[in-house]
């Protein structure tokens, strides 16, 4: 793909000690946030929050995956919370850029010149989140093996925590990096999986992964709003 960034290129490095093949986890990364990316493109206003979970939930299963590291099947859509809620803690103002995907997907309710903002601004405001999901859920990992503690639902908790708190330069400098890589991205040629990522994912909970039916406002098993990462 031709991209990469200092801090992702810098995290793979520090796990190959642990893991032998980490430096897969950059590909994994870049190619789901490119998918994220190319959910923008789809016409709908829902899209691009239902892509960007699906997308993100199925890198973290992939890394998982990846560096051998076995937890419950759902504990990703839980990842995907627990960052959210990290970076609405810490970040204050750098949290701009992750507003620009939900933008976008406001802006599709326009017909006509609205989808055709939304188009133009929303794939790299999509392909950035993932992005950053993806450094943070690393440098989380990085920071469990170096103080030698198990990769566990609750310590990766913790270490999210921590990286939100302690590495907030390197999460903002990554969002500038991010944007200036993917404006170069035809997001076209990752449409068809992102279209795939929404018709498996736009009857699910957001946030826990439940089957809701349309029109629910409320998920009946977390209590949260089936269309809003919380």
């Amino acid at each position: 793909m031709g991209m990469e960034s200092v801090w992702l290129r810098q995290l793979t490095y520090a796990l190959r000690p642990y893991y032998h093949n980490a430096s897969d986890c950059e590909k994994i990364i870049i190619e789901h946030a490119c998918i994220a990316g190319a959910g923008a493109l789809i016409p709908l206003p829902v899209a691009s929050v239902i892509v960007i979970v699906g997308s993100t939930y199925s890198m973290f299963i992939r890394i998982f995956t990846k560096l051998g590291i076995k937890l419950k099947k759902n504990i990703g859509r839980t990842i995907v919370s627990y960052i959210t809620t990290c970076l609405i803690g810490n970040l204050g103002a750098a949290l701009l850029a992750f507003l620009l995907p939900l933008a976008a997907d406001l802006l599709k309710w326009i017909p006509g010149i609205g989808t055709l903002l939304a188009f133009l601004i929303g794939p790299v405001g999509n392909a950035v989140v993932v992005y950053v999901y993806g450094c943070i859920f690393l440098n989380a990992i990085t920071i469990l093996c170096k103080t030698g503690k198990e990769v566990s639902e609750e310590n990766l908790k913790e270490s999210i925590s921590t990286t939100a708190r302690d590495s907030s330069d390197d999460i903002k400098n990554s969002v500038k990096e991010a944007r200036d890589m993917f404006k170069k991205t035809n997001f076209n040629e990752y449409k068809s999986q992102a279209e795939n990522l929404y018709e498996e994912n736009k009857n699910k909970c957001v946030n826990c992964g439940t089957e809701i039916e349309e029109g629910i406002d409320v998920c009946p098993n977390c209590h949260k709003n089936p269309r809003k990462i919380e």
